[in-house]
């Protein structure tokens, strides 16, 4: 997101939090946020490609919805003023291509026959699909069909595929074809957030929400790139609040201005020295290979952090208090308390759909010894969140690097609390414990950071000079 995005976004937040009427104020928020998720989306070199999967989004969310109906059996109407606020949107985006009325696609959109015709058949398709499907297997289809699609965008053969596809149905050349081509703006957000609502529905935790609340919890846009991940219940009561006070506005402006230093200040300068594919292979000194890797570290925390403030102060400007997402993490002095602080609602979400569930479920039945369900829980923890950002072998060995570590940390958390009189807290073990804390984690960052496994090796070796 350029300065110019942000400003822009913080424009409509202001304007929308002086909006006293509530429901004035939901509906101008989801037509913006639909607004802005075709604005936002990446360019690509596939024909009209930057249209499609914003348009693919609301379809999905759509086809999610109407499968929690079916299953629920719950009598739940869908209005045309239900779908007016979401599809408009959608077709100022494509009549742009006739009148220009401004760029709301990266490129120029698809003809409006071809828009009206790939809705309809992508809607049969999910009809068919849901009268075929047995009705009490609906939900696990929508599972489904959400996991196939996370994994088709995060394995890169797959996405390759994906590309070949759409190059064939544009009539392009299949030489150009990449899996780079396919840069679906927030889509595993969305996805989470999906699975959040599913989920907790099928659980009776929830009822079903209104179709606009969905979306608008799907697509809300100063949350819409980077996070956080707020919950439903807590969204909906917050965007049901009054008009901000100017106390709250003031804590917005002052954590957008927070946010954008530490993004296009702190994080776009670290990117000059910073450890990054181009030259990892360049950097020969190991002095200057610690040096590049702790800027990495603080340029991975300052843009994401930056995002996130961002994100948090336009929410605010609306009324909105969107969930904290970092707590001050290289602090911290163990791995687990750096867990509690790091993308904190991803770990969250993690922790509450999959963690806790398993542990659980296995604690009760008594067939694993209690340190290999905690070891078992917490690798597979972070191989999924490893595979949430790629599944590539960098981002599982990223995933068993935490999961192992944050095992190893349990056990000594255990040991110290039984021994209480061996080891006494003072400055000295405190500073060991930051420094130990925070070069793992920054060690990790190489599998994070690097394309594969022969470069990140490398690094390693330049790190303790074991590489000319």
């Amino acid at each position: 997101m350029s300065l110019y995005q942000v400003l822009l976004l913080v424009l409509v937040a202001l304007i929308a939090g002086f909006i006293h009427n509530i429901q004035l104020k939901k509906s101008f928020l989801i037509f913006m946020s639909v607004t802005f998720y075709y604005w936002l989306q990446p360019s690509s070199s596939i024909r009209n490609l930057d249209f499609w999967l914003p348009t693919f989004t609301l379809l999905i969310s759509f086809a999610t919805y109407l499968g929690m109906i079916i299953y629920s059996r719950e009598k739940i109407l869908l209005t045309f003023r239900d779908f007016g606020f979401v599809l408009v949107p959608t077709l100022l985006a494509d009549l742009n291509r006739y009148v220009s009325l401004c760029c709301i696609t990266p490129t120029l959109p698809p003809t409006i026959e071809r828009v009206i015709l790939g809705v309809i058949i992508t809607l049969a398709i999910f009809f068919l699909l849901y009268r075929v499907i047995p009705q009490h297997y609906d939900f696990s289809f929508s599972l489904f069909f959400l996991l196939i699609l996370f994994l088709f965008l995060k394995i890169p053969s797959f996405t390759l595929i994906l590309s070949r596809a759409f190059h064939i149905i544009n009539h392009q050349p299949l030489q150009f074809s990449l899996a780079t081509d396919i840069q679906w703006l927030g889509i595993s957000y969305i996805i989470l957030r999906m699975l959040h609502i599913l989920i907790d529905v099928h659980k009776k935790r929830q009822p079903i929400p209104g179709f606009q609340d969905y979306v608008f919890y799907l697509l809300f846009f100063p949350a819409l790139i980077a996070g956080p991940i707020d919950l439903f219940p807590h969204f909906v009561n917050e965007i049901s609040s009054p008009s901000p006070s100017n106390t709250l506005r003031q804590e917005g402006f002052y954590r957008i201005i927070i946010g954008s230093f530490k993004k296009f200040v702190l994080a776009d300068s670290l990117a000059i020295l910073a450890l990054s594919q181009q030259n990892a292979t360049q950097i020969s000194s190991t002095l200057y290979m610690w040096l590049a890797l702790i800027g990495y570290s603080l340029r991975i925390y300052f843009d994401f952090s930056g995002y996130t403030d961002i994100a948090i102060g336009s929410g605010l400007l609306i009324g909105v208090r969107l969930p904290e997402n970092f707590s001050a993490p290289y602090r911290k002095t163990n791995l687990i308390q750096f867990w509690n602080s790091w993308h904190i609602t991803l770990a969250n979400w993690f922790r509450s759909y999959f963690f806790y569930p398993f542990t659980r479920k296995y604690q009760r039945t008594k067939k694993l010894p209690l340190w290999l369900l905690i070891f078992t829980g917490q690798v597979i923890t972070m191989l999924l969140i490893g595979f949430w950002h790629g599944i590539t072998l960098n981002f599982a060995v990223w995933g068993l690097w935490h999961g192992i570590g944050l095992f190893v940390n349990n056990r000594w958390a255990d040991w110290k609390r039984n021994h209480p009189y061996l080891l006494k807290q003072n400055w000295f073990f405190t500073s060991l414990s930051w420094i130990l804390t925070f070069s793992y984690v920054s060690l990790g960052w190489i599998w994070f950071g690097m394309s594969d496994l022969h470069s990140a090796m490398l690094v390693f070796q330049r790190l303790f000079g074991l590489a000319s």
